[in-house]
């Protein structure tokens, strides 16, 4: 997250929020992609269907702990730059269908998906050590 963002999200969160959804700051340009999923044909072809590991950040975008899982997840982006894609799926005005499909209870929740299916899940993004430990193993297969 660049340091125009950081202030803005001190400064005005809930504005601040929708550029972070968005994956962009006007400061410092595009940081790391969140790339939105709309669908679950797009969550199975771009997520599922990829060949490489893909991180699904599941929330609301009223939940002040899931703005907070983008900061947490911002090191591990930084850290697999162009070997994982990250994403966002909403709980309001998104994937109703898909989130209910991932049995998704609690949010934020972030996944790991790779070869298919799902092979890491993550509640509490204070703590993505196992998560990591778990993308380095998906990109060794």
């Amino acid at each position: 997250m660049g340091k125009h963002m950081r202030t803005r999200l001190a400064a005005a969160p809930a504005a601040a929020a929708a550029l972070v959804l968005a994956g962009a700051c006007a400061g410092c340009g595009p940081g790391p992609l969140y790339l939105p999923l709309s669908s679950r044909e797009q969550f199975r072809g771009e997520v599922l269907g990829s060949p490489r590991p893909a991180v699904v950040l599941f929330h609301s975008p009223f939940c002040s702990r899931c703005m907070l899982s983008y900061g947490a997840l911002d090191g591990l982006a930084d850290e697999f730059k162009g070997r994982v894609g990250f994403y966002h799926a909403a709980s309001r005005g998104g994937p109703g269908e898909l989130l209910q499909e991932q049995h998704i209870e609690l949010f934020p929740t972030v996944v790991l998906y790779a070869g298919g299916a799902e092979r890491k899940r993550c509640t509490d993004a204070g703590r993505l050590g196992p998560l990591r430990d778990a993308i380095g193993e998906a990109l060794r297969r």
